[in-house]
């Protein structure tokens, strides 16, 4: 069974237009017909490929990996999560892929407290991020460790913290 990788690959602008895309190069070379010269031209091709990853040029992420990421990642706040992105690469340029995106995460509560000063949930999940209810403690409904919950992007920013068999979502800001 053949299998397919999907892959993102992110190049430095230098890379992409003074030199061309050696992932391209590499695949070009599959068209030669001619045994010797395609393997003069894949020798070539991986050896450009080597060098680019080497000088960090070129950055391959595994789709796979990248949801991870972005999962583990749900829900920080926007200059940490840019921090994090910018890694010294370009995004913008013309090969660069679209961003994977992460919209909701599903987890189940390893913890809740709701403090009697602030009726505030404060929610600890078993994926250890901790989310912290934002809206005034109108809830009614009580939390309990084993629930199974999803957080998901809401508008402008914010994050619904949705707990199965619960009649109310909150609103929710990440902690950690």
């Amino acid at each position: 069974m053949r299998r397919s990788v999907a892959a993102v690959l992110i190049f430095a602008p230098t890379l992409a237009f003074a030199q061309g895309n050696p992932v391209d190069q590499l695949i070009a070379c599959r068209a030669e017909a001619n045994p010797q010269k395609r393997l003069a031209c894949l020798d070539s091709a991986a050896a450009e490929i080597e060098r680019t990853r080497a000088s960090g040029e070129l950055r391959v992420t595994l789709k796979r990996e990248e949801l991870k990421r972005q999962t583990r990642e749900f829900g920080q706040a926007e200059p940490v999560r840019r921090a994090k992105e910018k890694r010294g690469l370009a995004r913008d340029t013309p090969d660069a892929p679209r961003p994977i995106e992460v919209k909701a995460i599903q987890s189940t509560i390893a913890g809740a407290t709701r403090p009697a000063e602030t009726q505030l949930w404060v929610i600890l999940l078993a994926d250890g991020s901790i989310w912290r209810e934002l809206d005034g403690g109108r809830s009614t409904d009580v939390l309990k460790p084993g629930a199974k919950v999803e957080v998901r992007k809401g508008i402008l920013g914010s994050f619904i913290l949705k707990a199965e068999g619960q009649a109310t979502a909150l609103r929710v800001k990440r902690m950690n």
